[in-house]
């Protein structure tokens, strides 16, 4: 069970570490964020923990370039690399991003049946929707 005792504030932990002990601990939460939000394995693998599989398998899809030697953020000089092997994997995978596109644009229109109107003194009848009907500016 985790200790429950909540964080010290700021100014407290200045006096007790001192200045140079405070900017190590930030230093160490935000190494520990960066790391969490950089591994979307664990991050996809929570995502769908709880799922249905049968939700799993028609709602959602993974696409997911498999890197051998994954670079460091500031190994600019992979780029073409990278980029070479995310065009093979679209170029192998093209019918599975077919999937997701027309997913996509079909979740651009996507109306709920409120109630249908019928007049019952005209051949004419109304539909109501709701739904995202904005215009988007491309």
């Amino acid at each position: 069970m985790k200790d429950e005792t909540p964080d010290p504030e700021p100014d407290q932990l200045v006096m007790t570490r001192g200045v140079t002990g405070y900017y190590k601990q930030i230093i160490s939460i935000v190494n520990h964020q960066v790391e969490c939000n950089m591994n979307p394995q664990k991050i996809w693998a929570e995502f769908i923990k709880n799922l249905p599989q049968r939700e799993l398998e028609h709602r959602f899809m993974r696409l997911n370039v498999e890197v051998s030697d994954l670079p460091r953020l500031d190994q600019v000089e992979k780029m073409p690399e990278l980029g070479e092997l995310a065009d093979n994997y679209c170029k192998k995978r093209r019918a599975e991003l077919q999937i997701v596109a027309t997913r996509l644009v079909a979740s651009l229109f996507y109306m709920r049946l409120t109630k249908v109107m019928e007049n019952p003194h005209s051949m004419a009848s109304a539909v109501e929707c709701e739904g995202n009907t904005s215009k988007s500016v491309c």
